[in-house]
């Protein structure tokens, strides 16, 4: 019994850290429902300096979002893959979406020098042609779940693909995101999670509190 309080401790810890550090956004005018899967989610249409809010519902304080040369979009394209959610993603954070025919970057603003953070970006745009784009996180393209080069939004759309960055480290507490269309395509971003890596010391604090629990428990029992 004693086993299952511990490791019941350590998993309600991780998960609270977690939603502590985990910014749910989604992109563009709400033209339907409002997202709810995992938490508190963050609806942007343009520059915000403050007001965010973590998946917990807490203030992510001092951290804001910068968008340039992102056009909003007031339609609705209805939910990816016919419907429903997938891993964080809630299906409705992905019917509007920012956009252009040009470049375009998100930036992250006020974030935590000293610690990396893991990005997951969804891009997609139902039906058509002209989707294709280069998407970037510091420079970087990724090949986690599909190459986010010369990547196909509209493809997305259907098969409900995720972009993934893990460990990457702000610049002057700034991570920035940039979208580039292939000649005549168009790039799109729906919905973004940012979740703060912690640092080795604070995990360790759960480990430490659980053994700390599962002692008392022992001594208890004897």
């Amino acid at each position: 019994m004693t086993k299952f309080w511990m490791y019941l401790t350590v998993t309600l810890g991780v998960s609270l850290l977690a939603s502590a550090n985990t910014l749910l956004i989604d992109f563009g005018t709400e033209v339907t429902g409002t997202a709810s899967l995992g938490g508190t989610w963050n609806e942007l249409q343009t520059d915000v300096s403050s007001g965010l809010l973590y998946s917990d519902g807490s203030a992510a304080t001092g951290i804001g979002i910068d968008l340039t040369n992102a056009a909003t979009s007031t339609t609705d394209q209805g939910v990816w893959g016919g419907g429903g959610d997938k891993s964080w993603v809630d299906g409705e954070a992905t019917r509007d979406y920012v956009w252009n025919g040009s470049e375009f970057t998100i930036t992250l603003t006020g974030l935590n020098n000293s610690l990396d953070y893991t990005l997951s970006l969804v891009a997609v745009r139902n039906g058509g042609s002209n989707r294709i784009g280069t998407y970037t996180v510091q420079g970087l393209t990724t090949s986690d779940e599909v190459a986010s080069s010369s990547y196909n939004a509209a493809t997305a759309f259907t098969n409900q693909s995720i972009l993934n960055w893990t460990s990457v480290s702000p610049t002057a507490g700034e991570i920035v995101i940039t979208a580039t269309p292939d000649s005549g395509d168009t790039v799109f971003v729906n919905a973004l999670q940012v979740v703060a890596i912690p640092e080795p010391g604070t995990l360790g604090l759960v480990l430490i509190s659980a053994c700390t629990l599962g002692i008392i428990r022992l001594r208890k029992k004897s």
